[in-house]
């Protein structure tokens, strides 16, 4: 009886192992949009420029022990950050190509658990902005690279759709600040001009 049943079991695990193979592909992209009433510029900033990344990145609270290191360079292709955290581990973010103000992808480098990428694109929506964050990596072949993979979408859904709709209201929160006025130059008092003196030339 027992023999039997560990003769089921070991089939079913087969199947199952031949199943992740055939059907489950090993790459994964998953990308989540939403409709941000500013101009591209001010959407695209928010993801281009790292640092205003603290101001929506949807790790800081999924992990609140994670510290982030930026680059010196802000933004454009090379500048990076680097993140360290108990539950997020550690890892580092590159912008390897961008396009002002309508695309941007990233390279992302896990310590010990591979590497992914990210893609963002801004287009103009009526009169707002339709911002469409991915993200993808090669789970490989291994049996629990397959599940993981089978995962992946799910979790990352919840992420992404998380960093939009924080990043929507950093964007429109920035739009919605006053732009200040130069101050007013003095007017020149003209009893204080000075008036140069004639000079005479000798003949």
């Amino acid at each position: 009886m027992i023999k039997k049943v560990l003769t089921i079991i070991g089939g079913f695990l087969v199947l199952l192992l031949a199943g992740l193979y055939l059907f489950v592909d090993s790459e994964v992209y998953t990308e989540r949009s939403i409709v941000v009433d500013t101009a591209p510029q001010f959407a695209f900033d928010q993801a281009h420029i790292l640092p205003n990344w603290d101001n929506w990145s949807p790790y800081d609270d999924d992990d609140p022990t994670i510290t982030v290191t930026y680059s010196g360079q802000a933004s454009g292709p090379g500048a990076y950050f680097t993140w360290a955290g108990e539950k997020a581990g550690a890892g580092k973010l590159t912008i390897t190509e961008s396009e002002a103000p309508s695309s941007i992808k990233t390279k992302l480098e896990f310590d010990g658990q591979g590497e992914g990428y990210g893609t963002w694109s801004f287009t103009s929506e009526g009169s707002g902005t339709k911002v469409t964050w991915g993200f993808g990596a090669d789970m490989g072949m291994s049996p629990l690279g397959k599940i993981f993979a089978l995962m992946m979408p799910g979790r990352m859904s919840t992420y992404l759709d998380k960093g939009l709709g924080d990043l929507k209201k950093a964007a429109e929160a920035d739009v919605a600040k006053p732009i200040p006025m130069p101050a007013p130059e003095p007017e020149s008092d003209p009893s204080s001009e000075v008036v140069p003196e004639e000079i005479e030339e000798s003949e």
